[in-house]
């Protein structure tokens, strides 16, 4: 059996996947830049490998994939940063000489990660989405006569809601708009729809040929920041009109491999309206592979067998919790009331899985104090893990 090799390894959702294959008895070596990460103190890490950063060194990153991949122990590679998965999707040809893939085309990721042309892709597949306004076709003080406020002024290409601004008025959003402008190039203003309702987070898998082999739907009840962000507390939901809107959507794009998608139910009209597509493994992976769909296992297969059976049906009812530290950053910063605490101490038992706690492979959490202070000793990594969004 052909091994796998797992970028990443400072992702949950890359530990996820270390755990999947390996529990399977599937060789797995996990890479990242630095040493001290959560996936490298996992039991099923059988090889550690540093590389070059991506982000800085992309050239020197390929040559050090390149190089662990000639060694002919590896199927395939999975990574889990939209950046990585842009270079992998780039260059493979060459990397397709040593491994088998199943990833996005690129212009589809290029696509994906860019919310603007999200939107237009989502309008050209009838996926509904908030109203969305893009400065650089109308001035913003053209745009900020049309608005009912508050919006959100989002960076075209983003992660974990940093970048986004949230402006009360005319003025307001010209002050935030420069800010972002400055910041991430020229963005756009989307109406704001309030995330309490019900934020829905669905997440898809296709197959060579672009057709759905995958499909998991879970509704975030806890993000930090509170009013925006990666879900720190969630639980496993049937849906299937985001099932197929985002089918839709992604197979207008002739996507292969995984993708998740954000939707928020519109309480004006009980619609769900699409926010962005992640094209890349999401963070409460975790919750999707305890419920029955191993989409680690199911990717692998289809890199390296061609195709697998479909996989729709999952146990609903069953809880995500991302205690370490974002969970508990939910609570310094929520609302304080009694419910909040009430829900936030409550024991999770037999119907929750964790993000990085495990009583099978308990040393990731050592490796989350190891890479927390790795990033905090850094005034800009320390930044870039905190600044997410509008407080």
């Amino acid at each position: 059996m052909k091994g796998a090799f797992v970028t990443d390894a400072r992702s949950i959702a890359s530990l996820a996947t270390v755990r999947s294959l390996g529990s399977r008895g599937i060789f797995v070596a996990s890479g990242e830049s630095f040493r001290y990460n959560y996936s490298f103190y996992s039991r099923y890490a059988r090889r550690r490998v540093l590389y070059s950063e991506p982000t800085v060194q992309p050239e020197a990153f390929l040559g050090d994939l390149r190089r662990e991949i000639a060694s002919g122990r590896y199927g395939t590679v999975l990574s889990f940063r939209d950046d990585v998965n842009v270079l992998i999707s780039r260059n493979r040809e060459e990397i397709g000489r040593h491994v088998r893939l199943c990833l996005a085309p690129t212009e589809a990721l290029l696509t994906a990660r860019d919310k603007g042309k999200t939107v237009l892709a989502a309008a050209a597949a009838g996926v509904p989405t908030p109203k969305t306004f893009f400065p650089e076709e109308t001035p913003i003080r053209d745009i900020a006569r049309r608005l009912d406020f508050p919006v959100l002024v989002k960076p075209r290409v983003s992660s974990g809601a940093r970048g986004i601004e949230h402006a009360t008025d005319p003025s307001d959003l010209m002050e935030k708009y420069d800010k972002v402008k400055r910041i991430y190039g020229e963005p756009i203003v989307q109406e704001f729809i309030d995330h309490s309702r019900e934020h829905l987070s669905a997440c898809f898998l296709f197959n060579h040929a672009s057709r759905l082999r995958a499909s998991f739907v879970y509704q975030e009840l806890r993000q930090y920041p509170v009013n925006g962000g990666p879900a720190t507390f969630a639980v496993s939901v049937k849906n299937p009109d985001v099932v197929r809107l985002g089918t839709e959507l992604l197979e207008g794009l002739g996507w292969k491999g995984v993708a998740h998608i954000d939707f928020l139910v519109d309480p004006r009209d009980n619609r769900p309206k699409l926010l962005e597509i992640n094209p890349r493994f999401w963070m409460s992976l975790p919750l999707a592979v305890f419920c029955g769909v191993d989409f680690p296992y199911l990717l692998y297969e289809i890199a390296l067998s061609g195709d697998v059976e479909p996989v729709t049906d999952y146990r609903a009812g069953r809880f995500y919790r991302w205690l370490l530290p974002a969970d508990i950053l939910w609570f310094l910063g929520a609302r304080k009331s009694w419910r909040n605490l009430r829900t936030f101490l409550s024991p999770g038992g037999d119907h929750t899985c964790y993000a990085v706690l495990s009583k099978r492979d308990p040393l990731p959490a050592l490796g989350f104090l190891l890479q927390s202070i790795y990033f905090l000793s850094s005034r800009s990594r320390r930044q870039f893990i905190l600044n997410r969004g509008w407080p």
